[in-house]
């Protein structure tokens, strides 16, 4: 009986998140046409709206939250950083983790190969 429950409660979740999926999908297609509708004026409107909110928001944060949201965004900084330190100057190394198509640039040829000493 509790499986049952539990296997029904799983389908309820199921639904929910791609009932949630679907009106997220719906947003970011009505938001993308609105914006290609846009004129520049209506854009740089929209940005000057979004900037005076940010500020007043962050005028009126604890300090405690701006700590978090700092710290949030340096642990998504870190998280970016890494993927691309592994990628930096990896070519006469050439791991086989890394998927180099993703970056066609991997840095400047200023390292010299080990082995034959040339750039």
């Amino acid at each position: 009986m509790t499986s049952v429950l539990q296997s029904n409660e799983i389908d309820l979740m199921n639904h929910k998140d791609k009932e949630q999926l679907r009106r997220l999908e719906q947003l970011r297609e009505s938001e993308n046409a609105i914006r290609q509708s846009e004129t520049n004026f209506d854009r740089r409107r929209r940005l000057v709206t979004a900037r005076q909110t940010t500020s007043a928001l962050r005028g009126i944060e604890s300090e405690e939250n701006r700590r978090q949201r700092l710290n949030n965004d340096q642990i998504k900084t870190n998280g970016c950083n890494i993927a691309w330190q592994e990628k930096y100057n990896s070519g006469l190394n050439n791991d086989a983790q890394i998927n180099y198509s993703a970056a066609s640039e991997i840095g400047p040829m200023n390292v010299c190969c080990n082995y034959c000493v040339k750039l």
